[in-house]
């Protein structure tokens, strides 16, 4: 055992001594405490009440934050996502692999250099593979997602 980890238990020991009771107040039966003891172990309850009052208070002003950013994050985020989604034509909450392969796919489909013949089906397919590229850059940003190669 090196002697950090050493000091480390020795530190909890000493830790978990301090935060136990007296023995006196654990066994004692309250009409053989003093009462400078009594008001002490009140005013230590009250304290703990107090504190553990705060932290679910804290806990649930944070839990109402939570869902208020979720909840205008979703209303607006979520309806641009919905509508990338659909222009890429996949379901609504794909992962991303499967968009990645469909927007391949369509791009594959809509490629202007397949309608070299017909210049409206190549101007067509220009604009179809525009809003495309665009569709699943907005999605990759706003998913966080990039490639690492």
């Amino acid at each position: 055992m090196s002697l950090r980890e050493r000091l480390i238990d020795l530190a909890r020991a000493n830790l978990n001594a301090l935060l136990d009771p007296p023995e006196r107040l654990a066994t004692a039966r309250v009409e053989e405490l003093s009462d400078q003891e009594l008001e002490a172990e009140l005013a230590r309850r009250r304290a703990r009440r107090q504190r553990e009052a705060e932290a679910r208070e804290r806990a649930e002003t944070a839990k109402q934050a939570a869902r208020k950013r979720g909840r205008r994050r979703s209303s607006v985020g979520g309806q641009r996502i919905a509508q990338l989604y659909a222009l890429l034509e996949v379901p609504n909450g794909s992962n991303w692999p499967t968009v990645k392969r469909q927007f391949r796919r369509l791009m594959r489909q809509h490629h202007p250099d397949l309608h070299t013949r017909d210049p409206k089906h190549q101007k067509t397919a220009a604009k179809r593979t525009a809003s495309l590229t665009a569709a699943y850059q907005e999605l990759e940003q706003l998913l966080g997602k990039r490639d690492p190669g």
